[in-house]
């Protein structure tokens, strides 16, 4: 399993994989059966990411969010 996208977004993911290994894990449930294979995640920056899935590989894309609060 590879992580990729924004460097931002694959730091504060990695960073809540330190605090909690459960968290991460439930965000890939999360993806994993979720019609769009995604699930969103708030890192400590304040900023919403978007956590997706390919299927075929098992590789995670993680992206800012578009649905950003202000």
């Amino acid at each position: 399993m590879k992580i990729a996208g924004n460097d931002q977004g694959v730091a504060e993911l990695k960073a809540l994989h330190a605090a909690d290994k459960n968290h991460i894990k439930c965000l890939i449930d999360e993806a994993r059966t979720n019609t769009d294979r995604s699930a969103e995640f708030r890192g400590k920056d304040g900023v919403l990411y978007v956590l997706r899935l390919d299927l075929k590989s098992g590789d995670l894309q993680v992206e800012p969010s578009h649905r950003q609060r202000e």
